[in-house]
């Protein structure tokens, strides 16, 4: 299955005013608004033509299939770079184009759970609760890939010259674990998952009204 779109968006603009063109590569569901075409190898064919032509057009392309798999489609990082050497390549995977995980696919749950945060969450610890918000997926994944995105462009604007972003979902969660390891630090090693930071708060008087500060 391959999904393709090229767009214009209009809140990301260069200096003199043009809009960044994205392409979006991804797999999933039919999406009118994308063009779908799956099935016979035919069909790939043309849709990897088409999609090349994207990529030669885009200022950005944004990609989430597993590591290699664009590639065997002619339009792995390299490949594309060779046709517009100022492209912005963005691969947003669960472990990252290398390492011994590289290869392995999961969602949202699985990489909270690899790194652990899942067990931070209250409930007992064989039945851990779910996080009522997607954390991998827009915060290991969506924000740090539109920053390096946009530090991408930038460098461009400088050099001339695109660069592969390797967004690793897994890898950008680590920095939720700051709150518990302070808490390992203040309870001397004695790490509980259920331990809760409070954070001292006072009134202090100000010249007007009143003003409320920590620490």
């Amino acid at each position: 299955v391959v999904e393709r779109m090229l767009s214009l968006h209009p809140d990301m603009r260069y200096a003199d005013g043009r809009a960044v063109a994205v392409a979006l590569f991804g797999e999933g569901g039919d999406h009118s608004q994308v063009g779908h075409v799956a099935g016979a190898e035919q069909q790939h064919r043309l849709a990897a033509r088409e999609a090349r032509q994207l990529a030669l057009e885009s200022d950005v392309l944004i990609e989430n299939y597993k590591v290699g798999q664009l590639a065997g489609y002619g339009l792995g990082y390299e490949q594309v770079r060779a046709i517009n050497p100022g492209i912005v390549y963005c691969s947003i995977t669960g472990y990252g184009q290398t390492g011994p995980r590289a290869d392995e696919a999961g969602h949202d749950l699985n990489y909270i759970g690899s790194t652990g945060l899942l067990a931070l969450n209250p409930g007992p610890q064989d039945r851990p609760v779910v996080p009522p918000a997607l954390v991998a997926d827009i915060g290991g994944g969506t924000l740090p890939a539109v920053m390096n995105i946009l530090l991408g462009l930038r460098q461009r604007d400088r050099t001339g010259q695109g660069c592969h972003i390797d967004i690793a979902m897994t890898d950008a969660l680590f920095h939720f674990h700051e709150g518990q390891l302070m808490a390992h630090h203040l309870t001397g090693g004695e790490f509980d998952p259920t331990f809760q930071i409070t954070v001292p708060r006072r009134d202090t008087a100000a010249r007007r009204g009143s003003a409320s500060h920590v620490g």
